[in-house]
């Protein structure tokens, strides 16, 4: 039976590489990262509740590993996006564990939250995760997908969560804009790293960005007109502006307003309808 690998990550503490293909819906593996021949872990017998990727080949998976508390033990977990397919759980973010535990088992979902997810509105957004990151006590995913059911112009956005909100009440979502007039705007790459001594000169020197030094954590981003996948730019967006960005938007949420320079900093793209997502852009010329 066919099984393309969806996610690939190292999980070092115990030297294991977690593999998650398309077979069986998504089931995932633990193989010996030294010698990958070597299965360390593998069931197909536990269901749907340790369906982790996808069985269609469109729908990418980013994941991010990380920890879990519960009652002052620490577990070892992965931070999974993912995308909707027609098999698939509507579930856009999970939060993976790695051993079994009282009524947990391996790879099982263990946050209940309907925070971020996509029913009722699948056709509306679909999410396409190119890139997932940590930072300073924050979990980052990287996707594109259309605003609205008004408008199938694809976006894309950088969300954040804290890494020990085990309820996602603090997802927020930041629109990037790559181009002119957004011409570059379905995300295909990216990564995070530090930029380099002239590079961050030339970064503060163009205005453009703030303050960057050496020191200063840039997530660069590689993406292309979702109309034209033969043109591409490479656009650049330091952390801190992120941040301070995604700061704004979450004081907008609270505030009486609701509004950021009189727009509304407030979407509510995902199916909870206790919860509040929110949502602003941030432009950068490549």
């Amino acid at each position: 039976m066919p099984n393309s690998n969806k996610l690939l990550l190292v999980h070092p503490s115990n030297g294991s590489l977690i593999v998650c293909g398309s077979r069986y819906r998504g089931i995932c593996s633990l193989l010996n990262l030294s010698n990958v021949e070597q299965e360390l872990y593998y069931n197909d017998n536990k269901g749907q509740r340790t369906y982790v990727a996808s069985i269609e080949d469109n729908v990418n998976v980013v994941s991010v590993m990380s920890t879990y508390t519960k009652n002052g033990r620490t577990f070892k977990v992965f931070l999974v996006g993912k995308g909707y397919g027609s098999l698939d759980s509507p579930k856009l973010i999970s939060t993976r564990i790695l051993e079994d535990y009282q009524d947990w088992v391996v790879f099982e979902n263990i946050i209940v939250a309907s925070a971020v997810q996509t029913a009722p509105f699948v056709l509306k957004y679909l999410h396409d995760f190119q890139h997932a990151f940590k930072e300073d006590g924050f979990v980052y995913f990287l996707f594109s997908r259309t605003l609205d059911g008004t408008d199938n112009k694809i976006l894309t956005f950088v969300s954040r969560l804290c890494e020990n909100d085990q309820h996602y009440y603090s997802y927020t979502e930041l629109q990037l804009t790559c181009g002119i007039k957004n011409q570059y705007n379905k995300v295909q790459a990216a990564y995070v790293a530090f930029p380099g001594k002239e590079l961050a000169r030339v970064m503060s020197q163009s205005g453009n960005y703030g303050t960057v030094t050496s020191f200063t954590k840039v997530l660069f981003m590689v993406a292309h007109p979702d109309d034209d996948e033969s043109d591409s730019a490479l656009c650049m967006y330091p952390l801190n502006s992120i941040n301070q960005q995604l700061m704004d938007i979450i004081s907008a949420c609270y505030s009486d307003s609701g509004e950021i320079s009189g727009v509304p900093a407030v979407d509510v793209p995902y199916s909870s309808q206790t919860y509040t997502a929110c949502a602003s852009k941030i432009s950068q010329s490549q």
